[in-house]
């Protein structure tokens, strides 16, 4: 089932270019990961559909009135989140979909043929870090990945959501997934993969995600009012 995750991620939800192109085709094929051209390829999330420019913000949480639920020497919890919202432009930098040691630690575990280490680090994505937003109501939805996945992998469907109007909260969730990078560089493992196998694990693990949610949900960005988010809230 972890297999699958990361496969269908990368084959459904990117897609290749040549590394040398400077820009983009429309008619995008689906991902072809072959053992000659792998290097060179630089893949790419799909355009989103809507018509609205995407913007994204990653927003920092942090909760110290309780201890994480897998690391009990830590007495907050944190959270980080990827806020995808409608915008008034696409210029500006995009989104980077992982860093180089994030990406490393995806396919290894999955014996990913042929695939550079480092391949998820150089996906192109659509979403302008931190774009004026556009409008002042949009409809909210929070996305959760599953076990042991990162939230960059539910990037393509934010930015397609986003580009119809609506604002996408995708949310990471502290050490059960391979890695979390917080805005100091620091980067969080997965810890709850180290128990998984005990009795009572899956209860525990769904019992922290609609707290999560309400957290993400109950933000103070929530009353920006078309301004920018400010990441250094907290909730």
């Amino acid at each position: 089932m972890r297999g699958l995750a990361v496969v269908t991620v990368l084959a459904v939800a990117l897609s290749v270019s040549p590394a040398a192109a400077d820009t983009v085709p429309t008619d995008r094929p689906p991902l072809r990961v072959a053992s000659a051209a792998a290097a060179e390829a630089v893949p790419y999330l799909p355009d989103p559909t809507g018509r609205k420019p995407v913007g994204v913000t990653s927003l920092y949480l942090r909760d110290s009135s309780r201890r994480d639920p897998w690391v009990r020497s830590v007495s907050y919890r944190e959270l980080m989140v990827s806020l995808y919202y409608p915008a008034t432009s696409a210029d500006g930098p995009t989104k980077q979909y992982m860093t180089p040691f994030e990406s490393r630690r995806y396919p290894r575990p999955y014996g990913i043929p042929d695939l550079p280490l480092d391949a998820l680090s150089r996906v192109r994505t659509n979403a302008v870090v931190d774009a004026r937003p556009a409008g002042r109501h949009h409809p909210l939805i929070v996305l959760s990945p599953g076990f042991i996945n990162s939230r960059v992998t539910l990037s393509a469907l934010a930015e397609n959501l986003a580009s119809h109007g609506y604002v996408m909260a995708v949310v990471d969730h502290t050490y059960e997934n391979r890695a979390t990078t917080f805005p100091a560089g620091r980067v969080s493992g997965c810890a709850a993969c180290n128990v998984d196998d005990r009795p009572g694990f899956w209860n525990k693990l769904a019992q922290t995600r609609p707290r999560a949610g309400v957290a993400t949900q109950e933000h103070p960005w929530r009353r920006t009012r078309g301004r920018r988010p400010d990441p250094r809230r907290r909730w």
